[in-house]
């Protein structure tokens, strides 16, 4: 999986379900940064974190990773 493209990915699903990044954070747990870093494709998140974000964006894990 690119770092980039899962970025693109991510900030696409967040902004359909018209999430800022620090809302998408609260209900991950962590820090907004954190997931900054994720859209800026700086770093990609460990599975269970995956698996979290995409039950929090309503999408599959398959969708958000690839």
């Amino acid at each position: 999986m690119d770092n980039r493209e899962f970025g693109v990915r991510l900030t696409q699903f967040r902004e359909r379900r018209r999430l800022s990044i620090t809302q998408l954070a609260a209900v991950l747990q962590v820090d907004y940064m954190q997931v900054s870093r994720y859209e800026k494709g700086q770093s990609l998140p460990k599975l269970d974190t995956a698996v979290r974000l995409a039950e929090a964006l309503r999408v599959s894990l398959d969708e958000l990773a690839t």
